[in-house]
């Protein structure tokens, strides 16, 4: 606030910025829930740092323990390994004590603990921090929690610790960048006897290998970025998709669907040979010969 006397009677904005800094904006944080985790992305180099807050964050049934400490604020975020590596994660910069943990998996009751932490200096140092080691491709839940002492002191009523908070991740790369596929193969329908082609483009540190797929099985020989087939048969309609791989790992792409269409047979013209039958050709001799004998017996009554 204004230092000085003045007329200044109402929050200025760097008051409330500060304020929202410490102690977070009014309601919920967005990714109070794990099925909504904020995803990480690493756009510069392969460390970032993410501001957030856990003020009227809840616990969930089924919520883990960080520290083996019961929390009650969780905030989550997730993030993919481009590639196998080192990460370290710290709340360093946070206005309160935290707790911080690492799991795998897609649902909260079935994670897997990678590592948690209390505090890095138990009752000194509050901020929390860790170290695991990633395998490319594979997703990372970050949950940070505040310190609960309920458990210590049954007279709290106040809950768990909550406030700003800071999360930085560093990233140490080994074996370059998972690729990443940013043209997908497209879907096609052909006639038989016609020629298509499949194509991908991916990023990723070289050098990048192909394998192209039909029904999830590899196709003998189709290792490039794209897949061409000539003279296509009916027997090759199906799911095409391409996995990718470098020595970081691999991913699979989209599968692209190939119908083929089989066009009718041409219709055969009618013959225009003579012959008995109904139908077209010129009369037979004996169905001229009756005409002209009912012509001549119409004379003869006359």
């Amino acid at each position: 606030m204004n230092s000085r006397i003045g007329n200044l009677d109402t929050l200025a904005t760097d008051d409330t910025e500060g304020a929202q800094q410490l102690y977070g904006p009014p309601g919920a944080p967005a990714n109070d829930n794990f099925a909504n985790a904020t995803v990480i992305t690493l756009t510069q180099g392969n460390s970032t740092t993410l501001k957030g807050y856990n003020t009227n964050a809840t616990r969930e049934t089924g919520d883990p323990r960080q520290g083996d400490n019961p929390g009650g604020r969780s905030v989550w975020w997730r993030w993919t390994a481009p590639s196998s590596g080192s990460v370290t994660l710290d709340t360093k910069g946070s206005y309160y004590d935290t707790t911080l943990g690492v799991y795998t998996g897609s649902s909260l009751s079935g994670l897997t603990k990678v590592a948690d932490n209390d505090d890095i200096n138990p009752g000194i140092v509050q901020a929390s921090d860790l170290t695991f080691n990633a395998t490319a491709g594979t997703t990372y839940r970050f949950c940070v929690d505040g310190f609960n002492n309920s458990e210590q002191d049954p007279t709290d009523t106040v809950g768990a610790d909550n406030g700003g908070l800071t999360l930085n991740l560093n990233f140490n790369s080994v074996g370059g960048t998972l690729p990443s596929i940013t043209t997908q193969p497209a879907s096609a329908t052909v006639n038989t006897g016609a020629t298509v082609s499949f194509s991908v483009v991916a990023t990723g540190t070289a050098p990048l290998s192909y394998q192209w797929q039909l029904g999830g099985v590899a196709i003998t020989g189709a290792t490039s970025d794209t897949y061409s087939i000539s003279s296509v048969t009916a027997n090759q309609a199906g799911s095409y998709s391409v996995l990718v791989s470098n020595a970081a790992g691999s991913v699979t792409s989209n599968a692209a669907t190939l119908t083929v269409n089989t066009p009718a047979p041409p219709v055969t013209p009618p013959s225009s040979g003579g012959g008995g039958g109904g139908g077209g050709g010129a009369p037979s001799l004996w169905f001229v010969g009756l005409l002209a004998a009912l012509g001549a017996a119409r004379l003869f009554r006359r």
